[in-house]
């Protein structure tokens, strides 16, 4: 699948050279989701396929689009990529109530038209289509693990044991049957309004599945009537990066830009602090963060910054109220490949540590001997320290020469944020 993404990236810039075609990268980060469906019953557990759940995830997506554009008029075709997640609420017979999740590789290719009431506004709408990859590694783990307590008991064991790991593997098993039927690809619906303000691109749109992502459960000599749909409203920010004479290096070549440029006050350093919100998932979180840049050359420099990030969980399954808090450190490189003296796009990548501080864990049964006794555990999970990556997008406007405002997209190997941000130049 990755190899088809370069692919298809490849061929929409070649076909970007063109006069009158233009193309570029895309961040899309939903902000809204939506499920339809019913509920059904898969051995001894019943599904509800419309519950909201904190593990529908909505992760950002990246990729590239290419566009034809007339005067009044355009045709465009995108292609991007994301994780994705897709939760159930359902009642396990005699284990009470859980959300199995399962995670998928979504890959999508999405075809508009459009029609531009004026040059820089876009109406559009087109359709979709969809691949998912669906993950079931855990959901077998489970199922294996619990074969094994299964068939590991004696006549020793206590009836309530018996019934408990029993009932876990039935559980496990029909989660299995349920994310096997899943659909592996899914055609959808697109509308929306769009501006284009030079390279810069910003879309409002709506997404709705055309197709359900489950249309029945297969299976034990059965077929189960089962419907699940979604869709989701979502903001995205791109830049056209071809031609690369209009886009990229037509400035460069024009002498009376090179004037301008020297006119663009050149400031070391920069300040911001930004807010931002969990953008992957229905959980609520919040970060607040400093960052603190030093410009090497106009368009170079290094930036560190240091934030707190605050977690809360509250699952009717866990019956708990689980509030965390992470402090994230992080020193990254930075480069505009946009610099003009009003408008920015900054790209940064680095490292990163979290601190997170305690918090409650647990709310889950486990078997430490398959022939012994069922437990729940709940406890306070001990602080901790983890080093991963970070890399973000930001877009900034000057509302003055000191003065930026503008937003943020980051993406962790832990967790992705959308915020806002405000900062001083000196």
């Amino acid at each position: 699948m990755k190899k088809c993404l370069t692919i298809a990236l490849m061929a929409l810039s070649s076909l970007a050279h063109a006069q009158q075609w233009s193309g570029g990268i895309k961040v899309e980060i939903p902000t809204g989701a939506t499920k339809t469906g019913n509920t059904f019953q898969v051995d001894q557990s019943r599904y509800d396929a419309t519950s909201r759940s904190s593990a529908d995830a909505s992760n950002p997506r990246f990729g590239g689009f290419v566009r034809y554009d007339k005067p009044r008029w355009l045709a465009q075709a995108e292609v991007m990529t994301s994780k994705f997640g897709l939760a159930t609420g359902v009642y396990y017979a005699g284990m009470g109530s859980l959300a199995p999740v399962s995670t998928a590789t979504r890959t999508s290719l999405v075809v508009t038209g459009g029609y531009k009431p004026v040059p820089w506004l876009r109406l559009q709408a087109g359709v979709g289509l969809n691949q998912f990859g669906w993950k079931t590694d855990k959901i077998r783990e489970n199922v294996a693990y619990f074969q094994r307590a299964v068939d590991n008991l004696n006549s020793n064991t206590d009836e309530s044991t018996r019934a408990d790991l029993t009932s876990h593997l039935a559980g496990y098993s029909s989660d299995l049957r349920l994310v096997e039927s899943y659909k592996t690809t899914q055609l959808t619906g697109h509308y929306g309004i769009g501006v284009d303000l030079g390279g810069l691109t910003f879309d409002l749109s709506r997404t709705q599945g055309l197709t359900p992502i489950l249309a029945g459960v297969a299976g034990s000599g059965q077929r189960i009537d089962a419907q699940q749909n979604y869709g989701y409203t979502s903001l995205s920010v791109g830049y056209r990066l071809f031609p690369l004479k209009k886009f990229l290096l037509a400035t460069r070549k024009n002498r009376a830009y090179e004037r301008v440029k020297k006119d663009i006050p050149f400031y070391r350093n920069e300040f911001q602090a930004g807010l931002g919100i969990q953008a992957e998932d229905f959980d609520a979180g919040v970060i607040y963060e400093n960052r603190y840049t030093r410009y090497l050359t106009r368009r170079t420099g290094l930036t560190g910054s240091l934030g707190l990030a605050r977690r809360v969980t509250d699952r009717h399954y866990f019956a708990s109220f689980n509030p965390s808090s992470t402090i994230y450190l992080a020193l990254m490189g930075r480069v505009l490949p946009l610099y003009t003296r009003r408008h920015q796009i900054a790209l940064s990548a680095g490292p990163n540590m979290a601190f997170s501080a305690p918090a409650i864990s647990g709310g889950g049964s486990q078997t430490g001997d398959p022939a012994g006794t069922l437990y729940t555990h709940v406890g306070i999970s001990p602080s901790r320290m983890a080093v991963g990556y970070q890399w973000q997008f930001e877009y900034q406007l000057a509302a003055t020469d000191h003065i930026p405002v503008g937003i943020w997209v980051r993406q962790t190997d832990r967790i992705n944020f959308l915020g806002l941000q405000a900062g001083y130049r000196f």
